[in-house]
């Protein structure tokens, strides 16, 4: 029985809302989501959500260590 993988369009990325407050990490993988998936540059980005590209790395790089400590625990 083959698997099929399901793969995600850029153009059905849905982006936050501008965030008031605190941020959910849900809405921080949306973001970094669709930067390294070309829906978005870094740069519009952080100007439309008011980040800097440090908080957008440390963003990234949280995500990043997450994903390879759950992939160590399969």
């Amino acid at each position: 029985m083959a698997v099929q993988s399901k793969r995600i369009k850029v153009t059905d990325l849905t982006l936050p809302e501008k965030v008031s407050g605190r941020w959910l990490k849900r809405n921080k993988q949306q973001i970094v989501n669709a930067v390294l998936w070309g829906a978005i540059s870094l740069r519009e980005a952080c100007r439309q959500y008011q980040l800097s590209v440090d908080e957008f790395l440390r963003w990234r790089a949280s995500f990043a260590t997450t994903k390879q400590t759950n992939s160590l625990a399969d």
